[in-house]
C-alpha cells in the first residue's frame, strides 16, 4: 500500500531505532496510513501494522498497531496529554508476540533453552534476530487475559517451564512505576509455580 514520504519515514526511522529494518519482511510489518487506522476501528493516525504468529510461524488474526503520527489538534491543548501509542481490536484476547524467526514449536518443549520475556512487539523481534529467544507482551500485563479470568494466558500454557531459565526483561523504567514493577513479579510468580527458574532483570 503506498503511504506519504512522512510517514514511510517514520515506519523507518522506528524500525531502525528497534533493529529491525532487515528483518522486517520476515515480520510483515508494515506502513499503514491514517485512512486505512481508520477502516480497521482505530483512531485514523498512522503508523506500523503489527501481525502476531502462532507457534508454527503462521499469522493469527490477532494483531495491534503502533501509531506515529500525532493526534490532530482538538482545541484543549492547554493541558498536555501523553496520546495513544499503541491499540489492538476491541474486544480482542491478549497474544504473546512470537517472531516467526523462531522455531517455537520445537522450542516450547526444550526446557535446555533460555527464554526472555520482554515489553514490547519491536524488542522481541529485535531480540530474536540475534538469536535470543524471546517472548513479547503488548504490555506488562499482557501475561494474562483479566475479561476471560485468565491468569495466564493459553499460548504460555502451552510452554514447558519446569526446569527452564526465564528472564523477564521489562523496559527500564520499571524501577519507577509501581504497576510495572507489580506486573514484573506476578509474572515472575506464575512462572515460578510452573517450575521455572525465573529471574527479574
Amino acid at each position: 500500500m503506498k503511504v506519504s514520504a512522512t510517514l514511510q519515514q517514520l515506519v523507518d526511522d522506528k524500525l531502525e531505532a528497534s533493529g529491525l529494518r532487515k528483518h522486517l519482511k520476515a515480520h510483515g510489518m508494515e506502513a499503514v496510513d491514517s485512512a486505512r487506522m481508520a477502516d480497521m476501528g482505530f483512531a485514523p493516525r498512522g503508523g506500523i501494522f503489527i501481525p502476531y504468529f502462532d507457534f508454527d510461524g503462521e499469522v493469527t488474526q490477532f494483531f495491534r498497531v503502533r501509531f506515529l503520527e500525532d493526534p490532530p489538534p482538538n482545541g484543549w491543548n492547554a493541558t498536555p496529554i501523553k496520546p495513544q501509542r499503541y491499540a489492538q481490536p476491541a474486544g480482542s484476547v491478549n497474544e504473546i508476540y512470537l517472531s516467526p524467526l523462531v522455531p517455537w514449536n520445537e522450542l516450547k518443549d526444550d526446557v535446555s533453552v533460555p527464554l526472555v520475556i520482554t515489553e514490547g512487539e519491536f524488542k522481541a523481534a529485535c531480540a530474536c534476530s540475534h538469536d535470543i529467544a524471546a517472548i513479547g507482551l503488548g504490555g506488562a500485563w499482557n501475561f494474562r487475559a483479566a475479561k476471560m479470568c485468565l491468569p495466564f494466558l493459553t499460548q504460555l500454557e502451552r510452554i514447558k517451564w519446569r526446569g527452564r531459565q526465564v528472564y523477564v526483561c521489562f523496559d527500564s523504567d520499571a524501577a519507577e512505576k509501581p504497576n510495572v514493577m507489580a506486573a514484573e513479579a506476578s509474572l515472575a510468580s506464575e512462572l515460578l509455580r510452573r517450575g521455572a527458574d525465573a529471574r527479574i532483570v
